[in-house]
């Protein structure tokens, strides 16, 4: 008897190729590493941004002669100084005024501004009064002026007289009486009668310092530009 003799055909996986290491050029390298340094770059820009939204309470820059920037060589090239009002505010030598659009009598005026971290506003220049009359045109404000009720002295909020040079144009026969401000000059009438009112605050001044690096004031404090 003959013995059958069977075959079997054993495939083994093939042998895996070698493992080559992928090596990224130079020149890949330093474009990832700069992409980096960009992006990082504009956060900190941003950021910088965001704080003087913050600070300035949505300021915008003024455009009197005070303000000087030269952008053409960077950050370096920052000289001069910058005025900040908060939107809505009218700019005008180193101050900056709210004109409101609503009516109010004096008392309530003066609330108003005071609740907007202001007062109501007070005149101790003429370029000051021009200022107002030019704005305010056929309109009336209330101004920070007021006539005592014992006497007949005029008084801004802040404790000073009424200039001589800033006569009252039009009066009323009572002894307490406010004042106000409108195209024709200065005037007064009763503190009841509701009228716009005009707040007054100091603008925020931004000094922009030549130094190396970059550097700028903000009040008593300065900020320096960090590289990257």
């Amino acid at each position: 008897m003959e013995e059958g003799v069977m075959y079997a055909e054993l495939r083994l996986p093939p042998t895996p190729a070698p493992v080559q290491t992928v090596r990224m050029p130079w020149h890949w390298a330093a474009l990832s590493l700069g992409s980096l340094s960009l992006l990082l770059l504009l956060a900190q820009i941003i950021l910088v941004g965001l704080s003087f939204h913050y600070l300035t309470q949505q300021a915008s820059c003024c455009r009197g002669p005070q303000c000087m920037e030269n952008f053409s060589s960077g950050l370096q090239a920052l000289q001069g100084s910058c005025q900040f009002c908060p939107a809505g505010w009218l700019w005008h030598a180193g101050h900056c005024y709210y004109f409101s659009s609503a009516k109010r009598n004096w008392e309530q005026s003066k609330e108003d501004c005071c609740s907007r971290g202001a007062q109501l506003v007070t005149i101790q220049a003429n370029s000051t009064l021009a200022f107002l009359t030019r704005v305010s045109h056929m309109d009336v404000f209330h101004v920070g002026l007021k006539r005592s009720s014992s006497r007949f002295e005029w008084k801004w909020l802040d404790g000073t007289m009424l200039k001589g040079f800033f006569p009252i144009q039009s009066s009323i026969s009572s002894f307490l009486a406010c004042g106000r401000v409108s195209g024709s000059g200065l005037s007064g009438g009763h503190c009841g009668e509701a009228h716009g009112w005009v707040c007054e605050r100091s603008a925020v001044t931004l000094q922009l310092l030549q130094s190396s690096p970059p550097a700028f004031l903000w009040g008593n404090t300065t900020y320096t530009c960090a590289r990257l």
